[in-house]
């Protein structure tokens, strides 16, 4: 980003909680937006050096009852497994 072009980058954080709708979907009941404003520092920051990406044996496991938690929550929300596991955690 070129700080004389006056381009500006921002960044957000979205946080929902959800309960049970009575057709076995989701129903949003409180959902937060936060919206900030990102200085060129921050992304050079961000981007100087990408850690690589941790083995498959360093990823943590799910117990069972939080596989099913995933399951039924991808469902309900009709999300894909690995979206839905991005949300959960």
């Amino acid at each position: 980003v070129n700080e004389k072009s006056g381009d500006s980058v921002r960044m957000f954080s979205l946080t929902f909680i959800t309960v049970p709708a009575a057709n076995s979907g989701l129903c949003i009941v409180n959902d937060e937006l936060f919206v900030q404003n990102v200085k060129p520092e921050m992304i050079r920051r961000a981007f100087a050096t990408l850690a690589p990406l941790p083995p498959s044996s360093s990823v943590p496991r799910l117990t069972a009852k939080q596989q099913k938690m995933l399951s039924i929550f991808s469902t309900r929300s009709r999300m894909n497994l690995e979206w839905s596991q991005k949300y959960v955690h």
